[in-house]
């Protein structure tokens, strides 16, 4: 906590640090400001670093938000209802899809779980149909059963 202690003093800011075994140095990793926001971010700022594998998704998948920020799948076939569960207001990341050696592969998404620009009509997506193609498509919750799909980025890498 930053700021001088004293009976009408309150700190200035929070700060969160780590140090390894034995180090006398702190290195800081977040701040939180006086009025309560994040003020820096150093390192990872997502809830797992690792994101979350579906290595054969072909059917009826559903995507666990609890287990991660991040995920990936990999379509071995069609996905006729891709869901969600667990996901939480605010939560934020990435959905990786990648298309195995044949290609071709298509995405349903429930209606009840997803969202996509327009709004009218059931969501959809589309990605590259390239074997081996892997699409990018970020995602942010706007509450339980509400997550907003943002614009998918092809063929990347």
């Amino acid at each position: 906590v930053n700021g001088t202690p004293g009976a009408n003093d309150l700190p200035t800011e929070l700060v969160f640090g780590t140090t390894a075994d034995g180090a006398n140095s702190i290195t800081e990793r977040l701040t939180i400001s006086q009025a309560g926001h994040i003020a820096t971010v150093s390192g990872n700022a997502s809830t797992s670093s690792t994101p979350a594998t579906n290595s054969t998704a072909t059917g009826s998948v559903a995507i666990d938000f609890a287990t991660g920020d991040n995920h990936h799948l990999t379509l071995t076939g069609n996905v006729t209802s891709l869901t969600a569960s667990n996901e939480t207001a605010g939560q934020s990341g990435v959905i990786v899809f990648t298309q195995d050696g044949t290609g071709g592969r298509t995405v349903s998404l429930s209606a009840s779980d997803y969202e996509t620009a327009g709004g009218a009509g059931a969501p959809a997506i589309t990605l590259s149909s390239t074997a081996s193609a892997v699409d990018v498509v970020p995602y942010y919750v706007r509450a339980s059963g509400s997550v907003v799909l943002g614009t998918p980025l092809l063929a990347v890498g």
